[in-house]
C-alpha cells in the first residue's frame, strides 16, 4: 500500500509516537499526508480491495497475481504501477525466509485453524 502513517512511529520517528497520542483523527490524516504517507485507512483500503474482489491498478487493468506494486507511485488508496523488471532478490529461496519468518511472528496471535507453513 505505500509508506504508512504506524511506520513513523514504529521506525522513522520513534519520537512521534508520545505527540500522536493526543491528537485526533483529524490530525494523524492532516499529518500523515504531510509527510507524504498513507493513513492506516488508506493502506487498508488497498490491501482488503485487493483480496477481495478483482482489484485493479491505477491504468485499468487487473492485478497480477503475485506482482510487485510500487505502492508510493501512486496516491493513496491506489496500487502503484507494476515493477516487471526482474529483481535479484526476489527469488523462491528468499521468499521461503519471508514467509517462515512472517509465519514465526504472526503465530502467536493466529488462531488454531490459521495456515502458516
Amino acid at each position: 500500500p505505500g509508506p504508512t502513517v504506524t511506520q513513523i512511529v514504529k521506525y522513522a520517528l520513534p519520537q512521534r509516537a508520545q505527540q500522536r497520542e493526543g491528537m485526533s483523527t483529524e490530525q494523524l490524516e492532516r499529518q500523515a499526508k504531510q509527510l507524504g504517507y498513507r493513513t492506516p485507512d488508506q493502506a487498508g483500503t488497498v490491501v482488503t480491495s485487493s483480496i477481495t474482489s478483482q482489484s485493479s491498478t491505477e491504468q485499468g487493468e487487473l492485478m497480477t497475481s503475485g506482482g510487485l506494486y510500487l505502492g508510493i507511485a501512486s496516491p493513496p488508496g491506489l496500487l502503484g504501477p507494476l515493477i516487471t523488471e526482474p529483481i535479484l532478490w526476489r527469488t523462491p529461496a528468499q521468499a521461503a525466509k519471508v514467509w517462515a519468518a512472517s509465519a514465526d511472528l504472526m503465530r502467536p496471535f493466529a488462531t488454531s485453524d490459521a495456515i502458516l507453513n
